[in-house]
């Protein structure tokens, strides 16, 4: 006959016991936003499971403490165990799901509308590698509830977007060389149009998002460091970081707002960009600046000889691939001087070509 033993509840206090409990169960459901398995499921029942877990949470007392404790403890505490192989911690349980408890509506109303919360507000709470990539900026948004497992930043889309009009132009070019011979004059001339006004468009689009990202990534670089540092700085670096500008001053062109902001974010002297009369600015911001302001007079310049613009598909391709070229050279560099310690930021691959490339292509659905 098996003998049942009432556990002594003497020293328990039960107020104590269930906040505890109430802020471990409010854990799991701060994690829960970022857990992408979560929201693929019936949401109803998830919230169901959840409610009746606080119900039992708030009943917990002496008399009932044998039978119900387990009820409430060994799934949570199974929970919060596999947890740790997909969120790690980086403070005390009780402390995340109370910090989440007392926050809980700051977190609602930023990701009602767009699901998804700025990367400031969890860095702190959870080592994030095992669901988001290295190098994230403190502005960037995470996403939560239907969104969770994605990430979203201003120049990881531009770049997404500029290795993808150099995948497509590549992948046009290959079927540009592949034009059946088995069809009527006619219509292979109106394909061989159609694709070389392509090719060419899509390099002259790739050119433009590579240098709008570069001025994306120096403006996300210079508005991290103001949130990190927002106490320490003067108002004119403020404004050279926000606006891109100095007080009362027109706004700085690229290549200078790149010398000013690394100006203000190097620590080391010997990192930062020196430009003026005596010193030109370094290499590979020669190239790239220097690439940029023939191609943007050749484009939006008329004058009586435009030669220029009258390229092959080939050479606007081979255009738009040596400026991504030098767009990586020129963001690498940039990540090097902010961050000399850190490795290349993984959300955007790294800053590698190949890999940026190769991202492009998985973007493009095309049966050649």
């Amino acid at each position: 006959m098996k003998i049942l033993i009432k556990m002594s509840t003497n020293n328990i206090d039960f107020d104590v016991l269930k906040t505890k409990l109430k802020n471990r169960l409010t854990y799991i459901l701060f994690v829960d936003l970022f857990n992408p398995t979560i929201h693929e499921g019936k949401l109803d029942i998830y919230i169901d499971n959840m409610k009746v877990t606080l119900e039992l949470i708030d009943s917990l007392c002496d008399e009932n403490y044998d039978r119900v404790y387990p009820v409430i403890n060994i799934p949570m505490e199974t929970q919060i165990k596999e947890y740790q192989t997909f969120c790690l911690p980086k403070k005390p349980i009780e402390e995340i799901g109370q910090f989440y408890f007392d926050n809980e509506e700051i977190f609602q109303k930023e990701g009602k509308f767009r699901a998804a919360i700025e990367y400031k507000n969890i860095k702190n709470l959870f080592d994030t590698k095992n669901f988001l990539p290295l190098g994230l900026p403190d502005h960037a948004l995470i996403g939560i509830k239907d969104n969770a497992g994605a990430f979203f930043i201003e120049e990881s889309f531009v770049l997404d977007d500029a290795f993808y009009f150099l995948a497509f132009a590549e992948k046009l070019i290959d079927y540009y060389e592949k034009i059946p011979e088995k069809i009527s004059e006619e219509k292979k001339k109106s394909i061989t149009r159609n694709l070389r006004s392509s090719i060419c468009c899509n390099s002259r689009s790739a050119i433009q998002f590579f240098n709008n990202f570069i001025e994306c990534f120096v403006n996300s670089i210079g508005f991290d460091y103001y949130s990190n540092n927002e106490n320490s700085l003067s108002n004119e670096q403020k404004s050279i970081l926000l606006k891109g500008k100095k007080p009362r001053k027109k706004y700085l062109r690229l290549k200078r707002k790149i010398v000013e902001i690394l100006d203000i974010i190097c620590i080391d002297d010997s990192l930062k960009l020196v430009w003026n009369k005596n010193n030109p600015i370094d290499e590979p911001y020669i190239s790239f600046f220097e690439f940029m302001r023939q191609l943007r007079n050749l484009l939006v310049h008329p004058g009586p000889i435009r030669v220029g613009m009258f390229r092959s598909p080939a050479e606007w391709y081979q255009e738009s691939y040596e400026c991504g070229k030098i767009c990586m050279e020129v963001s690498q560099d940039l990540w090097k001087r902010c961050y000399p310690d850190r490795e290349f930021p993984e959300y955007l691959e790294f800053l590698d070509f190949d890999k940026n490339l190769t991202k492009g292509y998985k973007r493009i659905d095309l049966d050649l």
